[in-house]
């Protein structure tokens, strides 16, 4: 769990099946709520459980709540800190309850929370 940006990351048990693996999690700047995971490209047996708290979103605040999904991206270039929008190769069902939204992961790259708002590129929650 990283407090300051309210993910948390869940490894069930048997999902990495080596001795030993040190994960690291750099939340991006900018506007996006996006995170590189390292190591780049570690497979998992059973997905990891990506949590995000959204009281710090302006999700929250939104009359109209879109929905939204999980975003995988393969290279934090695919994201414009400024704006929050990335262009993704993969979107991911997600679940919004209790204000945190959850989806599954089952490799390590680039990961965000996203509205889904475009057809080709996704702008996420700020």
């Amino acid at each position: 769990y990283i407090p300051e940006t309210g993910l948390r990351l869940s490894v069930p048990a048997g999902a990495i099946t080596t001795d030993r693996l040190t994960i690291t999690v750099t939340a991006l700047p900018g506007r996006a709520v996006a995170y590189e995971f390292q190591p780049h490209g570690t497979q998992f047996a059973k997905p990891l459980v990506f949590s995000q708290e959204l009281g710090a979103t302006s999700w929250l605040l939104s009359v109209l709540k879109p929905s939204l999904k999980g975003g995988y991206f393969k290279d934090a270039d695919q994201l414009n800190t400024q704006t929050g929008v990335a262009e993704i190769d993969e979107e991911l069902a997600a679940t919004v309850l209790d204000g945190k939204v959850r989806f599954d992961i089952r490799h390590f790259s680039g990961y965000m929370v996203s509205t889904g708002r475009s057809s080709k590129s996704r702008a996420s929650v700020e």
